[in-house]
């Protein structure tokens, strides 16, 4: 009997390790390696941006602080960095679309929609089976 190697099938948490993902905590939301790579690491500071209607969190990185800019915390290592925004998800109930999704871990990516400045991206506050993560009644 001969040998088959195994190859799991990408998807699923197995996904998060190898594409743009951010963890969404209590008090920020931290970054992976494959957002550096995305972005680069000249920024300091990103503004947060929410649109209720779509659950999205809009985030626009600076280099230089501007009005309501919150500071970004590089880890030793300069992989991963992380951001404190725990007003910010207090201000529109983050946290509360968080827990209905049911998970903490949410695709990073460039933000279509948005034409103005190529330095825009969002997380899709989505459901694990993709729905948004609060019906609109």
């Amino acid at each position: 009997m001969a040998y088959e190697k195994y190859i799991p099938e990408r998807g699923g948490r197995g996904e998060m390790f190898s594409t743009p993902y951010v963890t969404v905590n209590k008090g920020g939301i931290s970054f992976n390696r494959y957002v550096k790579k995305m972005i680069g690491d000249g920024f300091k500071h990103v503004a947060f941006y929410f649109d209720k209607e779509a659950r999205k969190i809009g985030l626009w990185f600076w280099k230089d602080s501007c009005p309501g800019s919150y500071s970004i915390i590089w880890y030793k290592h300069r992989e991963t960095f992380s951001v404190n925004s725990k007003s910010f998800f207090r201000a529109y109930g983050i946290q509360e679309i968080i827990k209905k999704c049911n998970m903490r871990h949410f695709p990073f990516e460039k933000d279509e929609d948005n034409k103005q400045d190529k330095d825009f991206y969002c997380i899709q506050l989505k459901s694990a089976k993709g729905r948004p993560a609060i019906r609109k009644d």
